[in-house]
């Protein structure tokens, strides 16, 4: 998986509102651009991304995430969001 994919997966959100779940391979290159949602939240909502809503430093291990959803947090950034074991991810922490 690259920066490349994941940035066409959101491109494909925000033209034509197209999300499907899907498993994809995370290299050790890869990883550190996802980072750790602190809390596994009951639903994916806006609000999720208010305040302080990711650990930096956490990265998912390499391996297979499962892409759940890509949503528009009250910050305006368009994120993916993926789950590995117990873990949720974002891909990316800030507005490129």
């Amino acid at each position: 998986m690259s920066k490349e994919i994941l940035s066409q997966i959101i491109k494909d959100y925000q033209d034509r509102n197209h999300f499907r779940v899907l498993n994809l391979q995370v290299s050790d290159v890869d990883r550190s651009l996802w980072v750790q949602i602190l809390v596994d939240p009951e639903a994916f909502r806006k609000k999720m991304f208010d305040g302080v809503w990711a650990d930096p430093k956490k990265h998912p291990d390499p391996g297979l995430i499962r892409i759940l959803r890509v949503i528009t947090g009250n910050d305006g950034v368009t994120r993916v969001i993926g789950r590995q074991e117990n873990y949720l991810y974002a891909y990316p922490l800030e507005r490129d």
